[in-house]
């Protein structure tokens, strides 16, 4: 049986469903199926149907990425090539956000993790100002939702 076709579908969408069918198979008229191997090789890109606003089909989405998408990659750094497979934790921020809230001086960065593991309060040594930084309030963004880490 076909995801469609799923009797629980029919109670979630309620009137919606019989167009939703159409829809589904309509796409699969048009689409051939996902394949993977042209998909890491950037020939294909898949395409998600949904809403954000509404919270229809984001779960799905961020389930069907983290199982599609490539492993982490090597990462040229400026002195070598950083294995996401090292021990010792590297990144690199790749973007900072400034003044957000007008009442502080706030500043967001955003971190790519390279290799190895962060943990919150411990010192991690930036390459550029050659120094030592510790962040005690990480956090990690989902839509509105802002999380402490550690």
């Amino acid at each position: 049986m076909k995801n469609s076709e799923d009797p629980i579908l029919e109670e979630k969408v309620g009137k919606y469903a019989k167009q939703l069918h159409e829809d589904i198979h309509l796409i699969d008229g048009v689409y051939d199926p996902f394949n993977r191997e042209k998909y890491l090789a950037g020939e294909v890109a898949p395409v998600f149907f949904g809403s954000a606003i509404n919270n229809f089909g984001v779960k799905e989405l961020l389930d069907t990425f983290t199982e599609i998408a490539p492993p982490p990659g090597d990462r040229p750094a400026v002195s070598r090539i950083v294995h996401p497979n090292e021990k010792p934790f590297s990144g690199f921020v790749f973007k900072i956000h400034a003044n957000l809230d007008p009442k502080h001086r706030d500043r967001i960065a955003f971190l790519r993790i390279c290799s190895g593991k962060f943990e919150r309060g411990k010192f991690f040594h930036h390459v550029r100002l050659n120094k030592d930084l510790r962040f005690n309030s990480p956090a990690q963004f989902m839509a509105q939702a802002k999380s402490i880490i550690d």
